[in-house]
């Protein structure tokens, strides 16, 4: 067959497939350009899904009355000039590709105005441009988009039903509206108002708009600055839809900043488990290239290690701030609680229990368990004074504390213990090495032995002694002292895969979170043992201690709390 060039109609509709996947796209691509006006007030009404009509009116700056014609034609744009401009875009739209491939596959109506007394309208059906007119109109832009793909029909049986489309557009302008805070955006559907955000001065006050339960603040400055805001670990999603990633103001996917927010819980969420929320991320436009996706939804970044390292670090220093157990929208004791407290301590004399005072909590846990590392004791918390009540189905231990109840695990709060103290001393390099009489050999993959080669001097500061042996195993030689024997070969594997896992994404921690996690799972008090009050109290005063402490190693909650008031309307008395 012969090369030949394609009609310039069926080129849009090309185009226009990439950029034009559904009704949503084509929100977004309006909404770019409203944003990039300077707009205020974003009002967008669908109906039947977008697929029969979507209007998005603005009131930014317009467009000039001779540059309408313009504004539908290919690669048409205000926003760059040069190629040194493609170096460092600010803006969401540049390629001006948006309204020309809207309007090669639907019947578009655009009315502007910028500072003339009067405004223009013009119309194009599908690709085919209409006499401009003048009208009469406030200042700013509305597109009205009709019938869309009504000269595709088979793109239309790739989209899902009316109420299917409503829900990605919902959601679609949901992550707008954090990305700009500032700007109202009021959304329609059928004649019924969806949603409505009024603006806001920050990006919190908006988070809280979209994510009432919000639990971590993030903040980091410099080169590459986050702000983060995002749910609880105790409350985790089963997918990454609910996290919004926003880098410098435009909406974005990247497996890369899902993967550093969920380091940054240390292990608090088990996986495939995920926090709402967003992470918005600013770094100069010349150091993140937007131009690397049609629908403009990826990025890649200049320096990617960076970037995740910076984002991984503002979330570990949210999360470990977090203080106190999840439920009851409450991260920690009320004033009641504490007043409760200190008059419960106050009438500890004529209670039948022991004295609530720190007491070192050492469980009969065998010779392994004592040489996990001591933590020096830590400050009597208010927290610590609630009353022990008793243990439930040999695990989980009843704190009465006035206006709440605590049920905590007690293996996952001994087990989040040992953790930080384990990572803390590997992350000091202060591990202890015991070396083993019979070497171990381990047969290895020859991706998992070459990733453990970098990190060999690593594994030895925390405890490990690990040589290569032949082509495709290892010799280990020694161990940290809680590591059972019978465990070595499944945690060398995991080292390995973590160590290839951190290699693609810039990561440099997972192996160690890995070990730790398996030392102190070896470590810690297990279910059914029998905990007597002192060391029940003292579990409780070393959780609230805990720089970290919301969550075991492998994500399961550690303490819920109940409030005085679910409580009464489980049994009616609110009513």
């Amino acid at each position: 067959m012969n090369i030949r060039t394609l009609p310039d109609h069926v080129a849009n509709l090309i185009a226009a497939g990439e950029v034009v996947e559904r009704p949503a796209a084509v929100v977004r691509e309006l909404l770019d350009n409203a944003i990039d006006a300077g707009a205020k007030n974003i009002e967008i009404e669908i109906r039947e899904g977008g697929q029969s009509l979507i209007r998005v009116s603005d009131d930014g700056s317009g467009i000039a009355a001779e540059d309408v014609p313009l504004a539908f034609g290919r690669h048409a744009t205000s926003k760059i000039r040069t190629t040194e401009d493609l170096d460092a875009i600010s803006t969401r739209g540049f390629r001006g590709e948006a309204l020309a491939s809207i309007a090669a596959v639907a019947k578009v109506t655009l009315s502007t105005r910028d500072e003339a007394p009067l405004g223009v309208e013009i119309r194009v059906d599908g690709g085919q441009l209409h006499t401009p007119r003048n009208v009469g109109r406030p200042r700013g832009t509305e597109v009205v988009v009709e019938q869309l793909f009504f000269n595709t029909p088979a793109r239309r049986k790739f989209l899902k039903t009316p109420r299917g489309e409503t829900i990605k557009i919902r959601k679609c302008v949901s992550q707008f509206s954090l990305a700009c805070p500032e700007v109202r955006f009021r959304l329609s559907a059928d004649n019924k108002e969806l949603l409505h955000y009024p603006p806001r001065r920050a990006l919190y006050e908006r988070a809280k708009d979209l994510f009432p339960d919000l639990a971590v603040s993030a903040q980091l400055s410099g080169p590459v600055g986050v702000e983060a805001f995002l749910s609880h670990p105790g409350i985790p999603q089963p997918t990454p839809e609910g996290l919004v990633i926003l880098v410098n103001g435009r909406v974005v996917t990247d497996r890369m900043i899902v993967r550093a927010v969920r380091d940054g819980y240390e292990g608090m969420l088990r996986e495939r488990e995920f926090p709402l929320g967003v992470v918005s991320i600013q770094l100069a436009p010349q150091a993140v290239d937007v131009n690397v996706h049609p629908q403009k939804s990826e990025v890649r970044f200049r320096n990617s290690s960076h970037v995740f390292a910076a984002v991984r670090t503002a979330v570990q220093q949210g999360v470990r701030a977090l203080r106190g157990p999840s439920g009851a929208g409450s991260t920690q004791l009320s004033a009641a609680s504490a007043r409760w407290a200190d008059r419960s301590r106050q009438e500890e004399v004529a209670m039948p229990r022991p004295a609530n005072e720190m007491i070192d909590f050492q469980p009969r846990l065998g010779p392994a368990a004592a040489a996990v590392p001591e933590m020096s004791p830590p400050a009597v918390h208010a927290a610590a004074r609630a009353r022990f009540i008793g243990q439930f189905l040999d695990c989980y231990l009843l704190f009465d504390a006035g206006e709440q109840i605590y049920v905590m695990d007690m293996h996952a709060a001994h087990e989040r213990i040992n953790y930080n103290a384990i990572l803390g001393r590997m992350q000091q390099r202060e591990g202890d090495c015991q070396q083993l009489l019979v070497p171990l050999v381990v047969e290895l993959s020859a991706e998992e032995q070459e990733a453990l080669a970098p990190i060999a001097q690593e594994l030895q500061l925390s405890g490990f002694l690990i040589e290569p042996f032949g082509e495709s195993a290892v010799v280990v030689r020694g161990l940290p002292p809680l590591v059972a024997h019978g465990e070595v070969e499944k945690l060398v594997h995991e080292i390995a895969r973590g160590a290839m896992e951190d290699r693609g994404s810039g990561g440099s921690s997972d192996w160690r979170q890995r070990v730790a996690a398996r030392i102190a799972c070896h470590a810690s008090i297990r279910s059914g043992q029998r905990l007597s009050a002192p060391e029940a109290y003292a579990l409780l005063d070393r959780y609230f201690a805990a720089d970290t402490a919301q969550a075991c190693p492998h994500g399961r909650p550690v303490m819920s709390l109940f409030s005085r008031e679910q409580v009464e309307r489980w049994f009616g008395r609110d009513r």
